[in-house]
């Protein structure tokens, strides 16, 4: 029997009425991930469709049988359950309203004849111009003020979700999609949530670890749910603030300030027995920012209030993170950063 059902949609008119077009890599798109295949689709049948994106859960690549101590009901179970949740999280959001997501717009399952696992789940999503990684570094037209536009637009996203009990989780530039004018939050799969039963709700953290606040990288774990799930993704909207900017994560800035012998990948005591050093690291690394920013950045104003942000979202101790006018109850809320964001981009593109 053939392998891989997922990657032969190419050609076929799916049951829900969709003709797919073409296949497309995952880069082209940030809803697709390691276990899916992507494609382009159409309504069948009208001629004014526009053109969207399909992820195709591939069953058979997560099918690993010979991992040892990995049941393979268990495995088809997460598979399933992916779905699920992807689509249910995603119908969620639309019924609430949230605007700043990508969310789905059609789902089915379709049998393809001949595999050894024949049903191909599937999601549909608005197709993206792409992602703001491949914006970055292939356009030069993207100046401070569209990245303070598209950084407003994803902080809008977070502040949406918290509303509704909802944590990203996975704020990284692949998953930030650009949509003519506007940037929205795509791949909503590794949220954590209140709201429903998520597959990661148990995980300390279910994004790639790449970007990772501190805390999780040093294997800090903050018990209360809200403080840790909505502390992390602050985080993440800093780190990716960072790399708009100077096109590397604070993550990397950080690790290199860092002395390897307390970096998260050699320190294996608690972080509070280091915590004071990753300050202190923090602290240089805002400190040479300043300095190489000034090339590019010359309204001294627009510079301190981007130090500024960064100080507030990124800052290594989750405690000490966010703006320092909110109160307990709203330490985590994306309102002022929201107002720094809107300001810098007006700032931006009336003064430079």
């Amino acid at each position: 029997m053939l392998k891989n059902a997922s990657e032969h949609l190419l050609g076929r008119t799916l049951a829900t009425g969709w003709d797919v077009i073409e296949k497309c890599s995952r880069n082209e798109n940030a809803t697709g991930g390691t276990f899916s295949s992507c494609y382009k689709v159409k309504k069948n049948g009208d001629p004014k469709s526009s053109v969207f994106f399909l992820k195709a859960f591939d069953f058979d690549n997560f099918f690993h049988p010979s991992t040892p101590g990995i049941s393979v009901m268990d495995m088809i179970g997460e598979m399933t359950n992916a779905f699920r949740y992807e689509r249910d999280i995603s119908e969620f959001c639309k019924n609430k309203h949230v605007t700043k997501v990508v969310l789905v717009k059609d789902s089915g399952e379709e049998l393809v004849d001949g595999f050894s696992i024949p049903i191909v789940p599937y999601l549909i999503f608005e197709l993206a111009d792409c992602d703001v990684r491949h914006m970055l570094t292939s356009y030069d037209n993207t100046d401070l003020a569209w990245k303070f536009h598209s950084l407003h637009s994803v902080a809008v996203g977070l502040k949406q979700l918290h509303q509704h009990l909802i944590s990203h989780q996975d704020i990284k530039p692949s998953n930030i999609l650009v949509y003519r004018s506007d940037s929205k939050i795509g791949d909503l799969g590794r949220t954590q949530t209140l709201s429903m039963q998520s597959p990661f709700q148990k995980m300390n953290y279910a994004g790639d670890r790449n970007y990772a606040p501190p805390e999780i990288l040093y294997r800090h774990y903050i018990p209360d749910w809200h403080l840790r799930a909505y502390a992390i993704d602050m985080y993440l909207l800093g780190n990716l603030f960072v790399f708009y900017i100077t096109g590397v994560t604070m993550n990397s800035l950080l690790k290199d300030a860092l002395p390897e012998d307390i970096n998260w990948e050699h320190w294996r005591g608690s972080y509070k027995d280091v915590s004071d050093y990753v300050v202190n690291s923090f602290n240089t690394v805002l400190t040479n920012l300043r300095i190489e920013l000034q090339n590019c950045i010359e309204d001294k104003e627009i510079l301190e209030d981007v130090i500024l942000f960064i100080k507030y979202a990124c800052h290594p101790i989750p405690e000490l993170r966010g703006h320092p006018k909110s109160t307990s109850n709203d330490q985590y809320s994306f309102e002022r950063l929201i107002s720094i964001l809107n300001l810098l981009y007006f700032k931006a593109r009336y003064r430079m």
